[in-house]
């Protein structure tokens, strides 16, 4: 019965979590007649998509959707979302087909009904003395139990007759979606239970076992395991060579919410301590509850901060007692006409009529110190070392400031680091007072952004921020370009908002959809009670390239660049990509992936098969390259993502028991069905 548990477990559990659980419900709707899909759709509170895909938050019990859209009749579903541990996410799929129309059909009301029957080895009717279900209080008739107006979900039970030992049972209540029409529409749960008679020596078997294994994935040996289940301490098990234990659990200390709580300990290591909702199964049954642990060194010093850059700040001394109120008529008497049409744009956003005005006579200028991470040119990882940039703000003479945001004050340039790796951007800089426009460009220098052994053979736009929209806009004809003689970039910038030094990029989302699903060819069946197994394995997943890694997109597109610069590209995709993937880097093509699901296999009967699908995500990541000859070349990098994964059993039609093939008799020790 060992022989399945005791293979080494490739799996790590979660260590149990305080974060709250997460439940959404994602479907597609389409047309019934065409099946295409159908954008702006209402799904409650959501709206479909181009694909006609949507995503919904979903609260524990039944959830109720209602799904419209003008021209077509309106349709209902419901899901039942059961509840999860802390920590974890549970993704329902309600997909809906909308058919084309204005007259809105009535629904029936779906009630759900539970009735079960109580039955000897000899198919004689046993005469019910007590049911109990959980949550429920069910009528009594004989041999028959019954409870109605249930709500749909998992329910459990403990019948008892004279004579009789107490029989356990697991009912599951399934959701279905209304039909047309008025009126009540029922659907009815029925259960059959086998009762074994007193002098029948059948009873339930508990058993948890599980691997404990180091970072590196070797066996922990002789690790002193403790279990806890209920009031019962289990404190005598140790770890064998393969890093394995396992204990049998008395089946009196077991009920249908027991937790059991295991402790790892080893000198060396940091102890360990999961729980674990034991597996229930009736009379007969027998259930495996694995758990895996990996210990960590106690000498493993914390993981440095993965990004120590801090942008700098400077303060441009303007002297705002010179200050001076004047109306745009009046401005407009004595600046140029460029001037005067941002300072109107701008007036007319802030909604201001008289501007407060300071001339700056002489020359400003200060210097804005930060601190970079500093990158391997080669491999374009980050190191652990980091280094000082000075970048220079210079505000020219006789230049006059107009604060069209109202505020007359000491002028302040902030660099975002952070920002400037979600774009491709070389520097971003926040001016403020936000609102404010120069006679004079305000002039920033900075550092080439890597190491150059020849002239760059590119420019940087100047964007601005659209504080509306949140869009990155550049300003036309306005570029950042090398200075030969400082050997720094020059740019200028003739008002504030935030604004950035760079190449414009977009991150734009190319698909969302369903992998054809894959089979996964594990028969098995169950005998006279239900059980419970686990379906274990890998699949292909994780963030991969679809296509060219940023080093040969950039290789593809900027042949006629030279080779620094095509280094420098392929920096700017990797940071936007990791900002974008909580620096999770993808590989080139999806890895292997270990997942677990639990499934309850009723008496008597026979699954020929799982179906296994992939949710898939793709991005494109695209950075809009300026080169000296001030031509834009595009390079672009397609990410893609496994965001789901949902298995599912494909039970026999028609049968009640299993049969030959690879089937595993689930009542003669099996519970734990592996696949790759």
């Amino acid at each position: 019965m060992f022989a399945s548990c005791y293979e080494k477990e490739e799996l790590t559990a979660e260590t149990p979590s305080t974060v709250a659980p997460v439940y959404k419900i994602t479907g597609v709707v389409s047309d019934a007649s065409t099946g295409a899909p159908l954008s702006g759709a209402k799904v409650n509170s959501a709206t479909t998509a181009a694909d006609g895909t949507y995503s919904l938050s979903a609260a524990v019990g039944l959830n109720v959707l209602t799904i419209s859209m003008d021209n077509y009749k309106t349709a209902t579903t419901s899901v039942y979302v059961e509840q999860i541990e802390n920590g974890k996410v549970a993704v329902y799929a309600a997909n809906a087909a909308l058919y084309p129309g204005k007259d809105i059909p009535d629904y029936k009301t779906v009630k759900y009904n539970i009735k079960g029957t109580a039955t000897d080895e000899s198919n004689k009717a046993v005469a019910l003395t007590s049911a109990v279900i959980s949550g429920l209080t069910p009528t009594l008739s004989g041999n028959t139990f019954s409870a109605e107006n249930v709500q749909p979900g998992t329910y459990y039970a403990v019948l008892t007759a004279a004579g009789y030992n107490k029989a356990y049972v697991t009912i599951n209540v399934v959701p279905v979606a209304a039909e047309i029409g008025e009126g009540d529409q029922i659907v009815t749960s029925m259960v059959g239970v086998l009762m074994q008679k007193e002098s029948a020596t059948a009873v339930s078997k508990y058993f948890v076992c599980g691997f404990v294994t180091d970072e590196k994935g070797d066996a922990v040996s002789a690790a002193a395991v403790k279990v806890e289940v209920g009031s019962a301490v289990y404190n005598d098990l140790k770890t064998d060579g393969k890093g394995y234990f396992y204990k049998e659990i008395s089946a009196e200390n077991v009920t249908p919410t027991t937790l059991a709580t295991i402790t790892v300990t080893k000198s060396g290591y940091v102890k360990q301590v999961k729980a674990s909702l034991l597996k229930w199964v009736e009379t007969g049954a027998t259930s495996v509850t694995s758990v895996s642990f990996v210990l960590k060194a106690e000498s493993v010093t914390p993981d440095p901060d993965p990004d120590p850059s801090e942008g700098g700040e400077a303060e441009v001394p303007v002297d705002v007692t010179k200050k001076e109120d004047k109306d745009i008529e009046d401005i407009k008497k004595e600046e140029s006409a460029d001037v005067v049409s941002k300072i109107e744009e701008l007036a007319k956003e802030y909604g201001t009529e008289v501007i407060p005005v300071v001339p700056v006579e002489t020359e400003l200028v200060v210097s804005l110190e930060s601190t970079e991470q500093v990158y391997d040119e080669e491999t374009g990882e980050p190191t652990s070392e980091t280094k000082k940039v000075t970048d220079e703000i210079k505000l020219p003479a006789n230049t006059t400031v107009y604060y069209v945001g109202g505020t007359a004050e000491a002028i302040s340039v902030a660099r975002d680091i952070q920002a400037e790796k979600t774009t491709a951007a070389t520097r971003v800089f926040e001016g403020k007072p936000s609102g404010t426009v120069f006679s004079q460009p305000l002039e920033v220098k900075f550092d080439v952004p890597v190491t150059v052994t020849k002239e760059p053979d590119y420019v940087f736009g100047v964007l601005y921020l659209d504080e509306k929209t949140g869009e990155w806009k550049a300003d036309a004809d306005n570029y950042a370009t090398y200075d030969p003689v400082s050997k720094k970039f020059v740019a200028k910038v003739s008002h504030f908002s935030k604004f950035s030094f760079g190449f414009e990029s977009a991150i734009i989302d190319k698909e969302n959809a369903n992998l054809p699903a894959e089979t996964i060819d594990k028969p098995c069946y169950t005998g006279s009670a239900s059980a419970n197994i686990v379906l274990r394995g890998q699949y292909l997943g994780g963030i991969a390239y679809d296509g060219n890694t940023p080093a040969l997109a950039a290789k593809a597109a900027l042949s006629k660049m030279n080779d620094e610069t095509q280094a420098y590209v392929v920096l700017l995709l990797n940071n936007m990509i990791a900002k974008d993937y909580a620096n999770v880097k993808p590989t080139v093509d999806y890895t292997k992936v270990a997942v677990e699901e639990n499934f309850t296999v009723p008496a008597y009967k026979q699954i020929d098969n799982f179906s296994m699908v992939r949710k898939q995500t793709k991005k494109a990541y695209t950075v809009h390259v300026i080169d000296k000859n001030k031509v834009t070349i595009d390079v672009t990098v397609i990410v893609k993502k496994i965001t789901s994964v949902t298995i599912e059993a494909n039970y026999a039609i028609g049968h009640t028991h299993g049969h030959g093939g690879n089937g595993t008799d689930l009542n003669a020790g099996g519970g734990i069905v592996d696949f790759e």
